[in-house]
């Protein structure tokens, strides 16, 4: 002790400057320290390598479970933290890498990216890299507890990282949902993932395959970088040479990294061919460079290594960009369900109740488990086992105590607890103290202690500066007091707004547990939906039956009933004479209403109930309003008699009444927001969420009998008032869950109820029957949740509408206050039944009447603060303002910290600001009403406590809000005379400003505040005015510049659809060098077509009997064109109404029809109650006669009909039955002709002539007069509209839905009856209208809606949905009909979007509005192409290059966006030239010059269909209110379900994409080479069509009927012959073993005819696709680049509706031995073939008996399938067993009769090698097999052969990779697309001799000659005989094609000779000799391996027999005319098809 005290003393007694040295030294280690173990984890970087193919394929999934059993027992030693480094800096890092790729691959030239396939694949997929890495930089999961490992190898890392790491590289980058099952079941074997691990697994995987991308993505920049510097090397150094030819300059030293690099020298030598440098000089530049250390390379091999690198390269990147997108599509919750230890052992609750609960209870569930995990330090599965054991064995003082969550959730908790700490078992019937609850109140009191205590110390000091120490503490004290007194309710609301911020930030929310109903409501749960309801006429009764009808769309579940609780306005007598019609409209809408939704039960009920006189009232009044209404109910719904209720009309199906368990209410103007109510129910059912009641007490022990949701407002519409805006709160619907905390509810497990929930029937009742005195309590909501139990619920969501005006807010706010003051008994008395109110409710009550008290507080403490302190006048600001400027306070502190927390998230701040604007905004209008709510309050206050005291009447006085708003006088006047108590403090104050001595601030403060309180009113007035429309904005000028471009719009509809073409449009109108019209449309067209029509009835083109003759006409067409499951297919032809090919259903056109039918109904409709005669057509025809006819005269305005008639009847007696003379114009004078006599029909017709013309009647109207002309109209709207009815309803969706993925496929083939791989998934796209029709119709769930896509980039401020291309149509098509809501999500992408467009235009300095479009460039048949044209920022699509091609009708739809300045980019396009005979044109090109016209852009002079109805439309909307939105909105099922297009974004920080999500290449297009594909569609044509594949060694030939040979080198691998009739080939039969049915996958050898056959051909494969009835068969047949085989897939696909077995058989007849050899001696060469069967691998091995000292090749044939066979493959070698006697391969035995194999190998006669493998293919489904033949040098080989392609999608990536290699070897040898064709053309007559191939007929019957007189000239004659003849130099173009012909049929090892035969005179020979001689001396034939077989003759050294010989034998005789792609004969060839 004594040394320590020494050495302390002596620290003690040390410099102080010592001092300082070592705590700096200590700090800066413990800072090094710190760094260190931050950041060491970067040092050591996990990287396990990706596993070679070869040796994946040998893993079988025992070998992966023993490894990942491995890998799990080094996991077991771990420790949990809640914030991890590693994934947080790792994601760092890649982020930073994946946009320096992007850099990088931005500054390359493109054609370098080109030639790299794999750069492509990191091009085409960035945007999903990029997403990802956003979407785990944006997750949280850094912020996840994880497991983190502490064994020493993987120290610090999270165990669930490199358990994703091990996955990916064990897999070799091929993770799909199969292997990850695989590998995670077996991991788990030995340890269970925690819940978290699990969760965030699939995002980890995600982020693991990025992370190795970004590692191939380095070596792919290598070999970018290493082409970008052979650029550079070959511009410089022949820039230095003399001459750009003189390769020695290239001949050089190259840097390190180039020298040896095939990549580098292969480009060089790309660019050298490029520049026409010849071959010899290539080969110089390989030798020199490529030739050192004894190697011997040419130009090929180098192509072929480099091939090799970029094809493994290309092989990787594809396999983890397509594992990562199927990752991002995995169904994260059905993933979780699978793989989580937790969810398996909590699903066997004994009560099952938890397999019910929704996700969220279940994740509720879980994490309590992980909460006690992580505090205790256990393991979750053993917590998890413990709770399943106690709820097994049940405890009886539990409430469910067989239910998991009782243990988790209840009073069991303590249970768990004790039990899996091994403690003793508490008590658990004890109740619980809330020390909570205390900490809550008390933290209230010194709050409000506090705040006291500080104004009483201001006033003190105030006075004692003001008086010194001779201050009157008398009146000071009384001073004190009285302000205190006075602003106490309002201090008392500070500490409250303190208390509830600190407790709402420190308690967490509660949340309650829900059972899943979404799927349907049990019958034990049944609900009644309630709304009641006071009606006062008709129409609102109706109103209240459509807001009925709205709620049931909305919740469609079973078990779930509507009804109506109407009561009668209070009236002076018990009957009145509106009853009768209101209850008649009530009862026979409810009729409709179940007629149309037939139900076993009805599912609408109405109950009336009639007036009782109320004599506290002094009224007839329905008993006790809404509590009475539901009392009443109560009463029915459990059993008692109705004679007991006041109900008049029960209308409902009475067996169900006492069924109903609960009961939903709602207020008249609330919306249950989409499949809520089934929330409601699984809330409240929940066991235990179910109230259990102590009966002796009379109250509630446990769970809830209210359960009330959370309530939002509406987003206010466009229109509303500035009032409702600012004062409207929190509005619109989040995109995302969030969770709302109610502190009572946290706190004390009691909510408030707000009158908006469900309840408990029974409970209810019984909790309150007889407890409210009558005419006592108006607000009854609070009362009874004070009696029973409420529980607050932000799961479920009510949607309700704010007051729009001021006066409305007040008087709502009056009647509201009286309700809550009319409860001041209940704090002292006892109910009915002697009960009283506990603390809390009490408190609760007391709450509400301060807060109705704080107005008044504020007033008055203003006016005392002026009057007694008015040295401190500013005093009432910091109180008055004090809550506002907290929650300011509050949300600014809460950003910064979250932007601290999470720097990557991107602040809006202009949001923000804005938002601050508001907040302060609000603060000052409260502050200018203050005076007036405080006289409202008071009024209402006194008027109470007069009736509660005194009067004891009125007190159930109310008024409706509709009743309330009509009440109110919207003018000044009118808000003067209601708000002319705010004078009342300005005329205090004004006394005061005189008396008091205040500075010159007091004064500005007050002068300022006497203004506002003066100009209250009128300041409220204005605010509560509504907003001035768009269109009502526009200029007179800009409406008829509008109205005129429409004018010409609507001629194309008019002109161009007709009887003829049966009233459809066609599809497109081009002007070129003639009109060309494209007969066909589509669904988008036709829909809008119809609503072309409404459009032109809106804007005065046409009468109300011409449009509904339009429609009418059009509609009868719909309704005969073919259909699918009530879909129109995706193009018809418009005059014979045929579908086009492809039979295709377009879910968007779908979507689009569907959506334009709603509309245009609801438009019908609306004709019924619209003017006959509307002033816009009397406009238009006005306007129509001028533009006709200068000289004809119509007046502005008429008086009467007759006038108007009068006056246009003489221009209609000159214009009847007449030409249109030469100054008319014809169009117009058609119009005008067509418009008279449709109006004076109209007007004598309909009788209008005595009508004023400003009182037009509707025909509704008329009808009512009796009109028989208006009834015939009215009935066929209606006969209309049924029709339409008819065609919406029997659309189905369902089948275009993925139901596992919750997306909408692309489209649906009929033909093959599948659906599109692609999805719609994102929401800023042309299929949101689908969307959200399908989810209003109820045909896809609302999950769907949310797992849309919707990621973001920033568009000056604002927040922007990102969609696919960018494009003004995928943002604003939809937009046509679907309501934007201001300030939802989807109005800030529009507007940014079209910002965007703008910015863009702006800088590229063209006009803007860039969309989908034709543009200036033609297909084969000269139409105009079309394309998708977007904008960067705003697509995910990457393009090479960014169109500019402008299309007006994208500013029409973007007008509503843009306003003038929409207008004026018109205004530019017209002066520019897009302007027409029908409006604007199509689109105006500016990517290049119009050289003819001399433009700097080029016009798209065409006119389509669906963008001209657009813009009709987009104009209507803006011209006239967004008619037809409104109209479209007008249908109840999109009523429904609006709300969805309420989505608000309610944070500031968001992740989005600041650069964007693509790489953009501007430099130059792409240049890709695309070889394009040989079709042929006949089975069996005259001239078989071939395919030759090749990869050097390993060859292929086959034809379209299927026959054809396969070798290896020299040696033939079956029998071939070169007989169309010999059935020679490997063959596939397929027989249906339900039918018999047999057939083979090609043509040939069975012949059996199919219903559809096509044969496809490419470089790479050959496909062959067949329809046999139910089966459709897809065969591919390509090569392998790594291995010497071929493989032949087979997709099947059973379009039947039951399952299908099928016996697929394969059939080769081995050779093994060269052509030659086999066709010498056929019989003898069979002798010598042995095999044998691997039966393990089912690989079937022949091979030639060889001799000792040269071993044989073995020959391997084996059948993969992905679906596990029926039985065993079997195998035969016998061609006599399987073929059967007098049979042929067309009909063999063995398939024909089914028999079975022999399955025995050895030695045989007549060797065959045959496998069969029998499969079951369900309905509607598809299975591949795959047979695999080739050679290979030993049976080891042929295993791992077999291994490597053991999974389906490794033959795939051997697909993919001979395509690659192919493309490279084709691109670096110069063979372009027509050459390529060309030569695979031609291998046809080499084997297949062909007349029109070969030489003159005159030659050939002259030859006497056989093959042995060509030997003389060093022919055998053995190979097939090219000839070419030449006469001059004249001839090199053919020379070079041949020789380039040759030189591609030797390198791919088809063996052919070339003879060229000179026919020319002696003298002129040595010309071209040395041509040829140049040409042939460096062809790559010379490295082939074998003696070019080129031979060059001369005629002049020939005799006649010996040319006539040479033509003979020669299979193809090239010439001067024929070329090489004798065209003559194709010619021949396609007139004979014709």
């Amino acid at each position: 002790m004594l040394n320590i005290l020494l050495g302390h003393g002596f620290f003690l007694n040390m410099p102080d400057g010592l001092i300082a040295i070592l705590v700096l030294t200590a700090i800066f280690w413990c800072i090094l320290l710190f760094l260190y173990f931050r950041y060491k984890h970067l040092r050591k970087r996990i990287h396990f390598q990706l596993e070679a193919e070869d040796k994946i394929s040998m893993y079988k999934p025992r070998d992966i479970r023993r490894q990942m059993l491995e890998l799990a027992a080094e996991h077991k030693d771990v420790r949990l933290m809640r914030y991890n480094f590693v994934l947080d800096d790792y994601n760092q890092i890649a982020y930073k890498r994946l946009n320096k790729i992007r850099n990088s691959i931005t500054a390359v030239p493109s054609d370098i990216i080109a030639l790299i396939p794999a750069a492509r694949w990191l091009f085409d997929n960035y945007q999903m890299m990029y997403r990802q890495i956003k979407k785990v930089r944006s997750s949280g999961t850094s912020y996840e507890v994880l497991p983190i490992l502490k064994a020493r190898q993987y120290r610090g890392y999270p165990r669930v990282y490199i358990l994703a790491k091990k996955m990916v590289a064990l897999s070799g980058g091929h993770l799909n949902y199969e292997n990850i099952s695989l590998m995670l079941k077996a991991y788990q074997e030995e340890i269970p993932l925690t819940d978290k691990e699990i969760w965030v697994l699939p995002e980890v995987i995600g982020f693991c395959l990025l992370e190795n991308i970004i590692e191939v993505a380095d070596d792919i920049l290598k070999i970018i970088k290493i082409k970008a510097k052979a650029d550079r090397l070959v511009k410089e150094k022949l820039r230095q040479g003399k001459e750009i030819t003189d390769i020695a300059s290239l001949l050089c030293e190259t840097e390190p990294d180039c020298k040896d690099n095939y990549s580098f020298h292969s480009h060089v030598i790309y660019l050298l061919k490029n520049m026409s440098f010849n071959d010899a000089d290539i080969l110089r530049y390989v030798e020199y460079h490529c030739n050192g250390d004894g190697r011997k390379l040419n130009p090929t091999h180098v192509f072929q290594e480099e091939g090799k690198t970029q094809s493994h390269l290309e092989a990787i990147i594809r396999a983890l960009v397509i594992s990562l997108r199927e990752i991002n599509e995995i169904d994260e919750e059905g993933f979780f369900a699978e793989f989580s230890s937790l969810e398996h052992i909590l699903s066997k609750d004994p009560d099952g109740v938890y397999p019910r609960m929704d996700s969220e209870s279940k994740g509720l569930y879980r994490g309590k488990i992980v909460k006690l995990a992580l505090r205790y330090k256990l393991s979750e599965v053993d917590i998890a086992n413990e709770c399943l054991r106690l709820a097994v064995e049940g405890r009886a003082e539990l409430n469910c105590p067989h239910h998991v969550g009782s243990y988790l959730m209840g009073k069991g908790y303590k249970l768990l607890k004790a039990k899996v700490l091994n403690k003793a078992m508490p008590d658990i019937s004890r109740k619980k103290f809330n020390i909570k609850g205390l900490l809550y109140f008390t933290t209230y009191i010194l709050v409000l202690a506090a705040s006291i205590s500080l104004l009483a110390l201001i006033i003190t000091g105030s006075y004692y500066r003001q008086e010194g120490k001779i201050a009157d503490t008398n009146r000071m004290h009384a001073t004190a007091a009285i302000m205190i007194v006075a602003a106490l309710p309002l201090l008392m609301g500070i500490a409250q707004e303190i208390a509830n911020n600190i407790f709402t930030r420190a308690v967490q929310t509660k949340k309650i547990p829900a059972l899943d109903y979404l799927d349907g409501i049990p019958e034990s749960a049944k609900t009644f939906v309630v709304m009641p309801v006071i009606v006062s006429s008709r129409e609102q009764a109706l109103e209240y039956m459509e807001r009925l009808h709205k709620l049931y769309l909305a919740n469609r579940q079973e078990n779930l009933y509507f009804a109506l609780l109407a009561d009668y306005m209070d009236a002076p007598a018990e009957k009145m004479e509106i009853d009768a019609v209101i209850e008649e409209a009530l009862i026979n809408r409810l009729n409709e209403l179940n007629e149309l939704y037939p139900a076993k039960h009805a599912r609408f009920s109405l109950f009336i109930r009639y007036r009782k006189w109320n004599p506290s009232e002094k009224c007839y009044m329905c008993w006790e309003r809404k509590r009475g209404k539901l009392e009443e109910l109560n009463r029915l719904l459990v059993g008692q008699d109705e004679a007991g209720t006041s109900f008049s009309h029960i209308l409902c199906d009475r067996q169900l009444l006492q069924s109903f368990k609960y009961v939903i209410t709602l207020d008249a103007d609330s919306d249950l927001i989409r499949d809520n109510a089934a929330k409601l129910v699984g809330l409240i059912d929940h066991p235990l969420n179910r109230a259990v009641i102590d009966r002796e007490a009379k109250k509630v022990r446990e769970g809830y009998v209210i359960i009330q949701p959370a309530v939002r407002n509406h987003i206010p519409p466009a229109s509303c008032s500035r009032f409702t805006f600012i004062f409207g709160g929190q509005s619109g619907l989040d995109s995302y869950s969030t969770v709302i905390s109610d502190i009572y509810q946290d706190i004390f497990g009691q909510a408030i109820y707000t009158g908006k929930g469900i309840y408990n029937v029974e409970v209810f009742h019984y909790l309150l029957d007889g407890v409210i005195k009558e005419n006592t309590v108006l607000s009854h909501d609070l009362l009874e949740s004070c009696y029973t139990r409420c529980a607050f619920s932000s799961a479920a969501k009510i949607m309700d509408s704010f007051p729009s005006s001021v006066l409305s807010y007040i008087k709502r706010e009056h009647r509201w206050i009286r309700g809550d003051w009319q409860l001041l008994p209940w704090l002292f008395l006892k109910d009915r039944t002697g009960r009283s109110l506990c603390a809390l409710s009490k408190w609760k009550i007391f709450d509400n009447l301060r807060r109705s008290l704080v107005p008044g507080s504020k007033t008055l403490f203003i006016l005392l603060n002026l009057a007694l302190l008015p040295d401190v006048f500013y005093l009432w600001l910091p109180l008055v303002l004090f809550n506002d400027f907290l929650n300011l306070i509050i949300l600014l502190v809460t950003i910064m910290a979250q932007k601290i927390s999470r720097p990557k998230l991107a602040l809006l701040h202009r949001q923000l600001l804005k938002d601050i604007y508001y907040a302060l905004e609000r603060s000052f209008l409260e502050l200018v009403l203050t005076p007036y709510r405080a006289y409202s309050a008071a009024d209402a206050i006194i008027r109470t406590l007069y009736r509660i005291t005194i009067s004891k009447k009125n007190l159930l006085n109310w008024n409706t809000a509709e009743a309330v708003d009509a009440s109110i006088l919207n003018t000044k006047k009118g808000y003067f005379l209601s708000m002319w108590s705010s004078l009342l403090p300005v005329a205090v104050i004004l006394p005061l400003l005189f008396w008091a001595r205040l500075n010159v601030a007091g004064y500005l403060i007050y002068s300022i505040l006497v203004l506002i309180w003066i100009m209250a009113f009128y300041i409220a007035y204005l605010i509560s005015r509504p907003k001035e429309q768009k269109g009502a904005a526009l200029s007179a000028d800009d409406r008829e510049f509008l109205l005129d471009a429409c004018r010409h719009t609507w001629q194309f509809f008019k002109q161009l659809s007709s009887r003829e073409n049966n009233w459809l449009c066609p599809d497109n109108y081009q002007i070129t060098s003639s009109v060309k019209i494209t007969d066909k449309t589509s669904p988008t067209n036709i829909g809008l077509q119809f609503l072309a029509i409404l459009s032109a009835r809106d804007l005065g083109f046409e009468s109300l009997s011409s449009t509904i003759n339009r429609i009418e006409g059009l509609l009868d067409t719909v309704m005969q064109l073919p259909k699918w499951k009530g879909h129109l297919y995706n193009w018809y032809q418009i005059k014979t109404l045929q579908v086009l090919n492809p039979d295709y259903i377009s879910t968007v056109d779908s979507g689009n029809f569907l959506g334009h039918m709603i509309a245009l109904k609801n438009g019908l409709l609306q004709q019924l109650t619209t003017p006959l005669i509307t002033e816009d057509l009397l406009r238009e025809l006005k306007k129509t006669a001028r533009l006709c006819n200068p000289e004809f005269k119509i007046k502005d305005r008429y008086e009467s009909f007759n006038d108007l008639l009068e006056n246009i009847s003489y221009i209609w007696d000159d214009i009847a039955g007449r030409e249109p003379k030469p100054k008319e114009n014809p169009v117009w004078f058609a119009q005008l002709a067509e418009n008279l006599e449709t109006l004076i029909d109209e007007i004598s017709g309909y009788n209008l002539k005595d009508y004023r013309v400003s009182s037009c009647p509707s025909l509704m109207e008329l009808v009512r007069q009796d009109s028989k002309k208006a009834k015939a109209a009215a009935e066929k709207i209606n006969e209309l509209c049924k029709k339409i009815d008819g065609i919406i309803s029997g659309m189905d969706f369902g089948f275009l839905f993925n139901r596992q993925r919750l997306l909408f496929h692309i489209g649906y083939h009929v033909s093959s009856n599948t659906l599109d791989s692609g999805c719609y998934d994102l929401m800023a796209s042309e299929s949101a209208l689908t969307s959200f029709l399908a989810i209003a119709r109820g045909d896809v769930p609302l999950k769907h809606w949310f797992r849309l896509g919707r990621p973001l980039t920033l568009i000056k401020g604002i927040p922007c949905f990102v969609s696919w291309s960018g494009t003004m149509f995928e943002y604003l098509m939809p937009n046509l009909v679907l309501k934007e809501f201001s300030g939802s999500v989807f109005a800030e992408s529009a507007r940014a979007a079209v910002l965007q467009q703008m910015h863009y235009a702006k800088s590229m300095e063209i006009p803007w509005g860039i969309s989908e479009s034709q543009y200036y460039r033609f297909d084969l048949n000269a139409n105009y192409q079309y394309m998708a044209f977007g904008v960067p920022k705003l697509r995910l699509q990457p393009v090479r290059k960014n169109s500019l091609v402008v299309s007006p009708y994208s500013t029409m739809l973007a007008l509503e966006y843009s306003g003038s300045a929409g207008i004026k980019n018109l205004r530019l396009l017209k002066k520019l030239g897009v302007y027409g005979r029908y409006g604007f044109y199509e689109a105006v090109d500016f990517n290049g010059p119009d050289a003819i016209n001399m433009k700097p852009y080029k016009i798209v002079t065409s006119f389509m269909a669906h963008h001209q109805g657009m813009n009709l439309v987009a104009v209507n909307n803006i011209l006239n209110d967004g008619i037809m939105r409104k109209r479209f909105h007008a249908e109840p099922m999109v009523k429904s379900a609006e709300v969805l297009l309420e989505e608000k974004r309610q944070s500031y920080l968001i992740s989005l994409a600041k650069r964007g999500y693509t790489i953009n290449v501007d430099k130059s297009y792409f240049r890709e080479n695309l070889y394009s594909n040989r079709y042929v569609g006949s089975p069996a044509p005259d001239v078989p069509v071939v395919c030759y594949l090749s990869n050097n060694k390993y060859s292929l030939m086959i034809t379209s009927n299927g026959d054809g040979f396969s070798k290896y080198m020299n040696m033939m691998v079956h029998r071939f012959r070169a007989d169309v009739h010999a059935n020679t080939g490997q063959y596939i039969y397929i027989k249906d073993l339900g039918s018999g049915k047999l057939w083979s996958s090609t043509y040939h050898p069975t012949r059996t005819e199919p219903d559809e056959y096509q044969a496809i051909f490419s470089p790479y494969k050959a496909e062959f696709k067949r329809r046999d009835g139910d089966i459709s068969t897809h065969t591919q047949v390509s090569l392998s680049p790594g291995h010497n085989i071929e493989i032949r897939k087979l997709k099947l696909t059973n379009h039947s509706k039951e399952a299908k077995r099928l016996e697929i058989t394969s059939y080769l007849e081995v050779v093994a031995d060269s052509h030659l050899a086999e066709l010498s001696h056929p019989a003898f060469n069979k002798l010598f073939i042995e095999s044998e069967f691997l039966a393990e691998y089912k690989i079937f091995l022949s091979k030639r008996r060889s001799s000792k000292t040269e071993e044989s090749l073995y020959l391997m044939h084996t059948v993969k399938t992905d679906r596990r066979p029926n039985k065993k493959v079997e195998y035969e070698n016998d061609r006599m067993r399987f073929i059967g006697r007098n049979n042929s391969p067309e009909n063999p035995a063995a398939v024909v009769g089914s028999l079975p194999f022999s399955n025995q190998a050895g030695f045989c006669n007549d060797p065959i090698m045959s496998l069969r493998v029998v499969i079951s293919i369900p309905a509607g489904q598809s299975a591949s097999v795959s047979f695999i033949t080739g050679v290979c040098e030993s049976v080891e080989e042929a295993v791992k052969i077999s291994e490597e392609l053991d999974n389906d999608y490794r033959i795939d990536d051997v697909f993919e990779k001979f395509k690659l290699q192919s493309e490279i070897e084709l691109k670096y040898l110069e063979i372009g697309r027509n050459q390529l064709t060309a030569f695979q053309d031609l291998i046809s007559p080499i084997f297949y001799p062909n007349a029109a191939y070969r030489g003159p007929q005159q030659n050939i019957i002259r030859n006497n000659k056989n093959q042995s007189a060509l030997w003389r000239f060093g022919i055998s004659g053995d190979n097939p005989i090219m000839l070419l003849t030449v006469k001059s130099v004249q001839n090199a173009g053919i020379i070079k094609d041949v020789l380039k012909a040759y030189e591609y049929y030797r390198i791919n090892r088809l063996d052919v000779d070339l003879v060229i035969m000179i026919e020319t005179k002696q003298g002129y020979l040595q010309e071209l000799d040395e041509l040829i001689n140049d040409m042939t001396s460096s062809l790559r034939i010379y490295y082939a391996g074998s003696k070019p077989g080129i031979y060059v003759l001369h005629t002049y050294d020939m005799s006649e027999d010996e040319i006539n010989l040479l033509y003979t034998v020669a299979r193809i005789v090239f010439t001067e005319r024929s070329g090489i792609y004798f065209r003559s004969f194709s010619e021949e060839l396609s007139d004979s098809d014709d």
